[in-house]
């Protein structure tokens, strides 16, 4: 189900879920205990997409931040020497 999500960008749709199975199901049969889980892998696959993108979030703040104390730096080392 990974698979599919990174296909869709994480935009799930249900005829293009019926779609992808329809599809897999020319590749390789699934059996019934295989469809039943789909649901659930779904939602694994999508929480574990949501973590990478929170985590891509924390990483892209944390450098916002070093860079605004950074200019903080700069700025006053400018301001210092004609004072």
């Amino acid at each position: 189900m990974c698979g599919y999500l990174d296909l869709t960008d994480g935009h799930v749709k249900v005829q293009k879920t019926v779609d992808y199975i329809m599809e897999l199901q020319t590749v390789t049969v699934l059996k019934m205990n295989e469809l039943w889980a789909v649901p659930l892998f779904m939602r694994i696959a999508l929480i574990e997409n949501l973590s990478m993108v929170f985590t891509n979030v924390l990483k892209q703040q944390e450098a916002y931040r070093q860079a605004a104390e950074l200019f903080e730096t700069w700025e006053s080392l400018l301001r210092s020497p004609g004072e």
